[in-house]
Formats: structure tokens, C-alpha cells, sequence
């Protein structure tokens, strides 16, 4: 609520909603940060850059708040999502990362485990087009591969590489 309210401060901003993203490094691991969707009163803030935006919240705000508080992220919105109830619905807010953004969100390099796991479902799948993103249950239906065979194959595979014993 503070940073909520310290970005009302503002004479550009009308509402503020903080949110926690995350972002996924290459190990696997999600690092939080703090991003911030602002309503403008007038159209001065969503005609700025996205980097005038952010320098002129962030100095704005380091007299507000400790650097620990400080939103790394601010979202310029045209309105905010409603529910029947009147009320804010946060799980309608926009996405965090812009379409460039989320590409290379994932774009980073697979992780040896990962480049494994593919390498077993490509072989399984009879495919090369199996990414960390893949969606296993398209993929089979795509392939028609999915039988018991495969299932089987692939579980041999996954137990064998991995040292899993099942009792």
C-alpha cells in the first residue's frame, strides 16, 4: 500500500495497483521483481516513453520511498479491468512483459537437464520441434505417438537417465 500510495503522490497519477512479477533466469530459478500499473489523470504520462516514464516515476518516488521499494517496472494504463461487483480485477490486468519481452523471457539458453529432456521426447516423438515450451498432450495428439508404447519408452528413458528405481 505504501508504494501504492506514494506513486498517487504524483500530480500525473491517478491510481496505482503494485504487483510482484517474475522473471526466470537461465538456471530455472524466479526472481521476483516489484512492477507498478499506473492510471494517469490526463494523457501526459501514456504519451511518454517507457523509459520517460520510468525515470520521472523513479526520481519521483526515491524522495517517497526506500530504494528497496522502488518499483523496477510501470505500466501505463488507458483503464483499469472491472468486475460485475464495481471492483478492480486484478487478475485482468495486463501482462507484465510486452510481446519482445516474453519472447526473450525464454529466449535464454537451455539448461543441460533441459537440453536432455528434449533430446529423450525428440527421440520418443519421432520430432525436432520440441521446445521447453512444448505442450506434450498437442504434441502427441499431432504425432498420434502417444501410445503405450511410447509411454513406456519414454518412462524407461526418463527412469534410466535420471537413476529413479520404482518399488
Amino acid at each position: 500500500a505504501d508504494i501504492e500510495s506514494s506513486c498517487m503522490l504524483h500530480p500525473l497519477v491517478h491510481l496505482a495497483i503494485a504487483k510482484i512479477g517474475y522473471l526466470v533466469s537461465e538456471g530455472g530459478a524466479e526472481k521476483p521483481f516489484l512492477a507498478v500499473y499506473l492510471l494517469p489523470v490526463d494523457n501526459r504520462l501514456k504519451e511518454m516513453s517507457r523509459s520517460d516514464v520510468f525515470s520521472t516515476m523513479r526520481d519521483f518516488l526515491t524522495k517517497h520511498l526506500p530504494s528497496s521499494m522502488l518499483p523496477s517496472k510501470y505500466l501505463v494504463l488507458d483503464k483499469l479491468p472491472i468486475n460485475s461487483h464495481g471492483k478492480i480485477d486484478a487478475t485482468l490486468l495486463p501482462s507484465l512483459f510486452d510481446k519482445d519481452e516474453e519472447k526473450s523471457k525464454f529466449s535464454s539458453l537451455p539448461t543441460d537437464t533441459e537440453k536432455n529432456l528434449i533430446e529423450i521426447f525428440s527421440q520418443v516423438f519421432r520430432t525436432e520441434n520440441i521446445t521447453r515450451e512444448s505442450d506434450v498432450w498437442k504434441l502427441q495428439e499431432n504425432q498420434n505417438a502417444f501410445s503405450i508404447i511410447a509411454q513406456n519408452t519414454l518412462l524407461a528413458r526418463l527412469l534410466g537417465e535420471y537413476n529413479i528405481i520404482m518399488t
